[in-house]
């Protein structure tokens, strides 16, 4: 039986037709969408008149068994411009008229003196409610079928309107979910078929146009992603004289210089950079089909850098993906994994965290919260687990586990969406944000995400600290690496070209040779024309744009460069005061700022650092004073606080918060970062004499955090799980190896907690051959039967000391385990 519970909520299923029956009747069914039409049991379909349909498709949406309509309130909902009595009358003539269309209507419409409802009817409202409440793909799409038109379309009355527009919006929406899902689980044919659905249900929806558009480019089909543009454009002007939304021309011109070589004009700052673009897409688009991966961007200032990662980003935002922005500075970050923890704290806005705090493992979320704010800033709600104490204690002890859940956290964000991580000027990046890259990144092998590392190669190498990382990083993974070298003199011609200026040949060598082919001096000296001769250099070009700026709007950028790389606006307000208040508006109009995460950052770094560097010392110190005190109340990161203070010359106030970034960043596992603090704060104190500091107080606690970072240094484990091609265990020794002949073992190079305790007893030897015993029987345990030459890469020493190792054990009366067939105890070889 059919119940209903209010206008539009239908019950779901069917019940017995009526108490007192005696039986249960077979169901009949009733299609509301379209025209009204009946199904008897017999498969009879009856289509009825317009009175008789009023009537039953009244009591489908509003009645049941269990709450009957009054025959007086439907006789005014259905004839409400009739005297009482003659509505009466209306009603028992369309009643008659039904029960005369319908042969009968017992079992399913039930009648009273006073009453009237229906019962035991099959309903395709109610399938289509309850297959759109569904989580289910399938499910939606059958929905749309069963959506075939709009509720009763060809019926005109008041009560209609209301569930005819709540129906059609649902469907409406469940087109734009599925056509969604569609396209994040790179079904694009089904996908674009949805969006072609939606573009004829909705035909001035814009939202239905860009997605088709979208699905037509990643397909390939440019031609036809433009051609629905155009079909959209014609639309709007015939029926309303209007044009399409600025986003959708935005998407138009994006797909059009993706694919269109010829179409040059919203790409002319790519120029010489096409062949980089096209990998990068490329990559873009493996990423999305489940193969992420990591690349490396490198190139000189000006070099155009930025330009083509922000191309980048807008492809792989119409594309579907999630893009997240890390921006390294000069001057300390919130955290030592900086920008890294920035791009992250990003990818987990919004409902995205609590969907974190809900599926990371504990130990992941205690871990990452101590870098991630955002997975333990929002209050617990139903369903979630908070950390206990045992969760962060265990945290706490294993520093090793960071690379872990990472890993972690980055498989769960590509599950939900393709996600693409930009992290810029990492050669301002400190070396754990490098190691904690380092570790995680051959996971994203198989994710649905893309790391692009971008930096200043020659003051990356110069850096003795980090360009070994980042070797080591090439050698481990071999990501594919990008150089952006300077344009070629035809390439400064065609850039020219794009631009608005002609250029001979001659000029265009000219051109090269004064510029070296930096894009950002050939785009100056186009925009001179050739005329005043350039600056030699980048700080020249950037001095020369500024000095046009008026004295309040320079002033503003001074506070803006003090405060670092990104800024809130209060903030910004606060160390500029009303410099800030009169030119914001203008300096993000004429493009020296941009909008981002944080609130507003440089659209240059480089600007950044030239604004930086010419400040007056004394402002420096006094703009620095203020963005210090601003941060004590802000939350701002103790050792950012730290260094402002210290820019100021304040030494004892410096000092003190050193001390407590140190503190705060042993408690978060970085003992490396801790270490050098804990010295900046000892160095302070021993030399500046500060009053009420205490220099051996500080020297304790560098030495413990020294001892502590020597332990988690050996402890350090692999950067993904161990997993190695050893010989079958059955395969006789000495015979050369077949493909066949080989077993895929997975190792546990570090046990965490048990290996602590083991080094803390009995030192790094003894760890090792713990070590090797469980390598082997966890080999042993699998089929496999490892050598020397294994266990001494899998630990990283030499097969000499392997060999020493075990010949240690044997002679302590540790034995290791035999292999199946063999009678030998000693399968190492």
């Amino acid at each position: 039986m059919l119940l209903t519970d209010g206008l539009l909520a239908v019950a779901l299923g069917s019940r017995p037709a009526h108490e007192g029956s005696g039986c249960v009747q077979a169901e009949v069914s009733l299609s509301l969408f379209g025209s009204l039409r009946l199904t008897l049991p017999d498969s009879t379909v009856r289509t009825l008149p317009g009175s008789a349909a009023l009537l039953l498709g009244y009591l489908a949406l509003h009645s049941s068994a269990a709450r009957p309509v009054a025959r007086a309130r439907l006789a005014g909902c259905l004839w409400p411009d009739l005297p009482q009595s003659q509505a009466q009358r209306a009603l028992s003539e369309a009643l008659y008229r039904l029960r005369q269309s319908v042969g009968g209507a017992e079992g399913w419409l039930l009648a009273s003196e006073r009453e009237l409802a229906l019962a035991n009817v099959r309903l395709d409202v109610e399938e289509f409610r309850r297959r759109t409440a569904s989580a289910d793909l399938d499910d939606w799409a059958v929905a749309l079928d069963v959506y075939s038109a709009d509720l009763l379309e060809d019926l005109d009355a008041d009560w209609l309107l209301s569930p005819r527009l709540m129906l059609r919006e649902r469907y409406l929406t469940t087109m734009a979910r599925l056509c969604t899902s569609l396209s994040k689980a790179g079904r694009f044919a089904d996908a674009l078929a949805c969006a072609q659905r939606w573009v004829l249900a909705d035909p001035y929806n814009e939202d239905a146009h860009r997605y088709a558009m979208r699905l037509y480019a990643q397909m390939g089909r440019r031609a036809a992603a433009v051609q629905q543009y155009e079909q959209l454009t014609r639309l709007l002007q015939e029926e309303f004289q209007a044009a399409p939304l600025p986003e959708t021309r935005a998407l138009a011109d994006t797909i059009r210089g993706e694919y269109d070589l010829e179409d040059e004009q919203c790409y002319a700052h790519l120029v010489g950079r096409r062949r980089e673009r096209a990998l990068l897409l490329k990559l873009v688009e493996q990423a999305q089909a489940g193969h992420g991966g990591l690349v490396l961007l490198e190139g000189e200032a000006g070099s155009g850098k930025t330009f083509l990662l922000e191309a980048l980003a807008s492809s792989a935002s119409w594309r579907g993906m999630t893009v997240v922005w890390g921006h390294a500075t000069k001057a300390p970050g919130a955290t030592s994994f900086a920008p890294l923890a920035d791009a992250l704290q990003q990818a987990l806005a919004g409902p995205r965290a609590s969907r974190a705090r809900h599926h990371l493992t504990p130990e992941a979320r205690a871990t990452l919260a101590t870098v991630l704010p955002r997975l333990e800033a929002a209050p617990a709600g139903p369903g979630y687990a908070g950390l206990s104490e045992t969760d962060k204690a265990a945290a706490s002890r294993r520093g090793p586990a960071l690379a872990a859940a990472l890993s972690e956290l980055l498989a769960l964000l590509g599950a939900q969406a393709p996600h693409l991580v930009l992290l810029d000027n990492l050669q301002w990046a400190d070396a754990a944000c490098w190691r904690a890259i380092r570790s995680f990144a051959a996971q994203l092998a198989d994710t649905r995400g893309l790391l692009v590392l971008s930096y200043r190669g020659d003051e990356l190498r110069a850096d003795q600290a980090l360009w070994p990382l980042v070797r080591a990083l090439e050698r481990d993974l071999a990501p594919p690496h990008l150089c952006l070298r300077g344009l070629s003199g035809d390439e400064c011609r065609e850039l020219a070209r794009v631009s608005g200026v002609s250029l001979s040949a001659d000029q265009a060598q000219e051109l090269w040779r004064r510029t070296d082919g930096n894009v950002l001096f050939v785009k100056e000296l186009l925009a001179q024309q050739m005329g005043a001769p350039l600056s030699t250099t980048l700080t020249g070009l950037i001095e020369r744009r500024l000095a046009g700026l008026a004295p309040i709007a320079y002033a503003a950028l001074e506070a803006a460069a003090i405060l670092g790389a990104q800024f809130s606006y209060d903030c910004w307000y606060a160390v500029g005061g009303g410099a800030v208040l009169e030119a914001a508006a203008a300096l993000i109009g004429q493009g020296w700022l941009i909008e981002a995460d944080a609130g507003y950052a440089f659209r240059r770094a480089v600007v950044r650092e030239r604004i930086y560097d010419q400040i007056d010392p004394a402002r420096r110190r006094t703009l620095h004073r203020r963005c210090a005190e601003v941060g004590r109340h802000e939350g701002m990161a103790p050792e950012l606080v730290a260094w402002h203070f210290a820019q100021a010359k304040e030494w004892a106030a410096s000092a003190r918060w050193y001390r407590c970034a140190a503190e705060h960043a042993t408690a978060q596992r970085m003992y490396g970062h801790a270490r050098e603090l804990y010295e900046r704060a000892l160095e302070l104190a021993r030399h500046t004499a500060i009053e009420g500091s205490d220099p051996q107080a500080l020297q304790m606690c560098l030495a413990k955090v020294t001892a502590l970072e020597a332990t988690w240094q050996a402890l350090e484990p692999s950067p993904a799980p161990y997993t190695v091609a050893l010989a079958r265990a059955d395969v006789p020794a000495g015979r050369p190896l077949r493909d066949a002949d080989r077993v895929e073992v997975r190792w546990s190079i570090d046990a965490g907690e048990a290996d602590v305790a083991v080094l803390r007893r009995e030192g790094k030897v003894a760890l090792r051959q713990r070590r090797i015993m469980r390598l082997v029987a966890e080999a042993h345990a699998q089929g496999g039967r490892p050598t020397q030459a294994d266990l001494a890469r899998a630990l990283g020493v030499t097969e000499r000391t392997i060999g020493a190792d075990i010949a240690a054990l044997q002679a302590s009366g540790f034995s290791l385990p035999p292999w199946p067939g063999s009678k030998e105890r000693r399968p190492l070889r």
